[in-house]
């Protein structure tokens, strides 16, 4: 952890120890059907150890020694796998959920070498321009405070916005504006503290670093399934809790003081709880008479976030999940040292989703999602230093339903279709004093709601083992402008022993902010226009190699 950590406590149902237990689970690729009798073993150590998984594709294997360990998959008709470098502590048990290919060539024994699948992204349907970021991986990056965003940096045409402050990226050139946040499969508004309107960054992630699963970070070339982003797209996945043990965690850093417990639900099943709180370490040192700011500023945010998963025998699995946060600065004057300035911003958001993937067979599944999410921005500007005043409060709330099918024809086969219906709400204000005309002016009072649908399909088509190709359409509607999008989409993957070649070209689009597109110039004789009401969305084509 390149973050300062400062205590560390683990609680667990076991004996701390130089040996921990390496689970989880191994499923196939297209179909998401779980494999039975897969081998996993630890490689590189003697002597060898391993698991064959279960009817439900579940492995687990005790007594690994800690460090960093290389894990191989294989099973007979599919491509092996092999995951280097996987950090086992002693603290907590680890948790490795892999995907296997099927393979094109049966044949009876022959010698693989085993392609390592580090860093490969969970979407099957990503062929380029797509990285997996897991939790290890984001702690081991240098400043980046366990966040997605800062880790992002890392990788080729991402660079900063500028402001060290900030966890904004710049993506090939493209705007901030553009990247499009994920969470459990939906999308969600910017799910960072300390952020202003139409941004995709803030200051702190309100993600815990604790919670994430492996995720996907695309820089272009998105994939048919993905809409309304032109820059970037980050599709997070929260983990599943410890299915038979109980966990605790308290943890004091530079940025937060956080507690997490997990653990199973009942003692049958698969069932499990995730859960994990954090509040500013500044605002608590504040509350212990530590003032680091100064008596004029003022520094708070908290967070939570949540996931329970709820296997059952004849609906499918259903994931109970969530995130919210809250923050406030505040800057107040002080006369005495001729500070007239008073100032205060303030920040709510709150998601929360229901997600249930139903197997029809072992070829076939849906997954289907409803989720709602909330989020305000409130600031106040008062300055007798140039005579101004500001007012503003944006409100906004969505209600999602997402849905899509997945069919594995054959090894070579694969369709994906699905669609998004969106109701996004809205109550914007902002009010601010106008010197030339010696009032106060109002640009923005908007409170209505608009539907916004989109619709996608993809086929994946391997020609064999080491030619994969994806094409695809996305379709968009904003009912708000009355304006529609079709895009089509194509990118291909090819191994060729050491070395892969992938490339992918489409179109994309990007709804503006409703504060956007309802903006307000007034008149001098006190009527107003909206310039922007016939704004549609912004577009863009991309093309990787």
């Amino acid at each position: 952890m390149y973050e300062l950590m400062l205590i560390v406590i683990s609680f667990g149902g076991y004996t701390q120890s130089l040996k921990q237990t390496i689970k989880g689970t191994i499923t196939d690729e297209q179909s998401g059907a779980p494999i039975i009798g897969a081998t996993v073993q630890i490689l590189e150590i003697d002597p060898p150890i391993g698991a064959i998984t279960d009817v439900d594709g579940f492995f687990r294997i005790e007594n690994v020694p800690i460090g960093r360990q290389t894990i191989g998959i294989s099973y007979l008709g599919y491509e092996p796998t092999v995951i280097p470098e996987v950090l086992v502590g002693s603290g907590k048990e680890v948790v490795v959920n892999a995907k296997l290919i099927e393979s094109l060539q049966q044949l009876e024994e022959v010698v693989v070498t085993a392609k390592e699948e580090k860093g490969q992204p969970r979407n099957e349907l990503a062929t380029v321009s797509a990285v997996s970021l897991g939790m290890e991986e984001i702690g081991r990056f240098p400043a980046t405070f366990n966040d997605p965003a800062r880790a992002a940096l890392l990788f080729a045409g991402v660079q900063t916005g500028g402001d060290d402050l900030l966890n904004e990226i710049v993506i090939r050139g493209n705007s901030p504006k553009g990247i499009l946040w994920r969470l459990e499969g939906v999308e969600i508004p910017n799910p960072n503290h300390f952020t202003s309107i139409g941004s995709s960054a803030g200051g702190i992630s309100m993600l815990s670093n604790n919670m994430l699963a492996n995720s996907d970070f695309f820089t272009g070339a998105f994939p048919a399934q993905y809409g309304n982003a032109t820059s970037g797209i980050f599709d997070l996945q929260l983990r599943q809790g410890n299915t038979e043990q109980h966990e605790n965690t308290v943890q004091l850093g530079l940025l937060g003081a956080a507690a997490a417990s997990e653990g199973p639900i009942s003692k049958n099943g698969r069932s499990s709880y995730l859960v994990n709180y954090r509040y500013s370490t500044l605002a608590l040192l504040t509350e212990l008479g530590l003032d680091l700011l100064g008596e004029q500023e003022d520094i708070t945010f908290q967070d939570l976030s949540y996931k329970v998963k709820i296997p059952t025998q004849n609906l499918g699995a259903f994931s109970i999940w969530g995130l919210g946060g809250k923050n406030t600065y505040r800057f107040l004057p002080d006369i005495a040292k001729r500070y007239y300035e008073n100032e205060r911003e303030d920040q709510k958001l709150g998601v929360a989703g229901v997600t249930n993937d139903y197997y029809v067979s072992d070829q076939s599944y849906f997954e289907t999602i409803v989720s709602g999410s909330f989020n305000q921005i409130t600031n106040k500007y008062d300055s007798l230093e140039v005579l101004t005043y500001e007012e503003a409060d944006f409100i906004e709330s969505q209600l999602r339903f997402s849905t899509y099918f997945n069919h594995k024809f054959s090894p070579k086969h694969t369709l994906r279709i699905g669609g998004i219906m969106s109701r996004l709400a809205f109550n914007l204000t902002n009010t601010f004093w106008n010197r030339d005309q010696g009032q106060l002016v109002t640009p923005l009072d908007e409170n209505d709601h608009a539907g916004f649908y989109q619709a996608f399909g993809n086929w994946q088509f391997r020609t064999s083992d080491k030619f994969t190709l994806n094409t695809g359409l996305h379709f968009s509607h904003f009912a708000l402008k009355g304006r529609s999008y079709l895009e089509p989409r194509m990118g291909f993957k090819w191994n060729q022993g050491t070395y892969q070649l992938s490339g992918g070209i489409g179109f994309h689009s990007r709804m503006e902010t409703v504060a956007l597109y309802t903006a307000r110039q007034y008149r001098e004789n006190g009527s107003f226009v909206q310039n922007n009401k016939d704004l549609g969305f912004t577009q863009a084509f991309h093309s990787a190699l």
